[in-house]
């Protein structure tokens, strides 16, 4: 899955309710896995969620803020292939270099 497919259900866990479902792995801030990918969630998820720090997560079928989806799949690709020529001298597993690119990539044409 590209970078904006996983973009596309990132929630801030405040908004999470029980029965939704993870399009991904959740792991802590310090990179410990708490839960799988597919797992139907639950209150007590939401109260490890706090616990451990973990502040959004990739939620099955939710937009999240993506204000780049009225763009064709072929353009965000097109987007994240630019993108990526851009960030090339960049380590884009370090948090904030990360976040810089997802919401390059969430808001083509925008200055950041």
């Amino acid at each position: 899955m590209n970078i904006l497919g996983m973009l596309m259900g990132l929630i801030n866990v405040e908004k999470v309710k029980p029965g939704m479902v993870l399009a991904e792995k959740v792991m802590t801030p310090k990179k410990m896995m708490l839960l799988p990918e597919g797992i139907e969630l639950t209150a007590a998820h939401l109260i490890t969620f706090q616990t451990w720090g973990v502040t959004e997560v990739n939620i099955v079928g939710e937009a999240g803020v993506d204000e780049g989806s009225d763009m064709t799949p072929e353009e965000k690709e097109a987007l994240e292939k630019e993108l990526k020529i851009i960030f090339k001298h960049n380590d884009i597993s370090k948090p904030l270099t990360k976040k810089l690119f997802e919401l390059a990539c969430m808001y083509p044409g925008k200055n950041l």
